[in-house]
């Protein structure tokens, strides 16, 4: 990670985040937070080819971010607290935050296309609605 940040990757603390190999990045464009892991092989997005133009886009990963080997990755803000499965894609349209001043809900996103999978509200109220049903 440190050679990362040596690189151009910018992070909001060097040394609590780990990022393994990212597939199609620029340093400079990617900015990750703190409590960030990237497996092997994940793809990242940045580069789009245009004809005989290359455009380049910033990705921005905040902290509890968690992507699996081989996920995909598109540029622009991914939302927090996220484990993303592996060879799961995020589209630029799918599950982006929509608040920057609340912590974004946990979440676990798997599969192509990705579906989500109990996270822990989901898990509480159903546990509630079967101890309700229990009782009556």
């Amino acid at each position: 990670q440190y050679l990362r940040a040596l690189a151009g990757v910018k992070f909001s603390r060097v040394g609590a985040s780990e990022c393994d190999e990212l597939v199609n990045l620029l340093p400079e464009h990617l900015q990750a937070d703190a409590n960030v892991f990237i497996a092997q092989g994940c793809f990242c997005n940045v580069l789009d080819e245009h004809g005989p133009f290359l455009l380049t886009q910033p990705i921005r990963m905040p902290a509890g971010f968690f992507g699996s080997n081989n996920a995909m990755v598109e540029p622009g803000p991914v939302p927090g607290n996220l484990l993303l499965g592996v060879s799961t894609p995020l589209g630029p349209h799918l599950y982006r935050p929509q608040y920057t001043d609340r912590p974004d809900t946990k979440r676990v996103l798997a599969g192509n296309p990705p579906l989500e999978i109990g996270t822990p509200i989901r898990i509480a109220r159903l546990c509630t609605q079967s101890h309700r049903s229990a009782f009556f």
